[in-house]
């Protein structure tokens, strides 16, 4: 439509693909707070499944438009963190060491991604690996950063050394140990 001084878009709630993935974003954290995983995986999925590479990348962002492109993609791993830890809720472990190598080689230093892989790859009988996923972060934090991983992380470390029986059986294992180190 146009207008006295140039065109007006006119868009209805769900036209514009961010609006969706935050309405099916905040669908899924609701019901995965509310302990319907079935639900809160679908949504989750469906919130992911509009994504279509970086956002606003035939834009030149800007330092207007930097800190958008910065919380789109924070909302984006908040929601791909949820989803994982919803799978492992519904027994789904073997269905993300795939998703997971490709998230820690794409974020390095995110220990949530990389307990996360480290505990699916322990839940389909692959120790030796999520102690060598452990060895690569701690390598690849002490040379890039100068420091260890987290407590969180390194507790869940010990417990796969350890071969502690809550590491088969409990979803909410990193959340728990998180609460131990405080």
């Amino acid at each position: 439509m146009t207008k006295q001084n140039g065109y007006q878009l006119n868009l209805r709630h769900g036209d514009v693909d961010i609006h969706e993935f935050e309405r099916l974003a905040s669908a899924g954290s609701k019901a995965l707070g509310q302990k319907d995983d079935r639900l809160a995986e679908r949504l989750l999925t469906e919130s992911l499944d509009i994504w279509r590479g970086k956002p606003l990348a035939d834009i030149q962002a800007g330092p207007l438009l930097e800190p958008t492109v910065t919380f789109l993609e924070e909302s984006r791993l908040s929601v791909l963190q949820q989803r994982v830890e919803v799978k492992f809720r519904l027994n789904l472990h073997h269905q993300l060491p795939a998703e997971l190598s490709v998230l820690v080689s794409e974020y390095p230093t995110n220990e949530t991604f990389h307990a996360q892989y480290m505990l699916a790859l322990y839940r389909c009988g692959r120790c030796a690996e999520a102690l060598a996923a452990y060895q690569q972060l701690r390598n690849y934090l002490a040379k890039e950063l100068g420091i260890d991983p987290s407590i969180k992380v390194q507790n869940l470390h010990r417990s796969m050394l350890e071969v502690d029986p809550a590491l088969d059986g409990i979803a909410g294992f990193m959340a728990e140990h998180a609460d131990r180190a405080k």
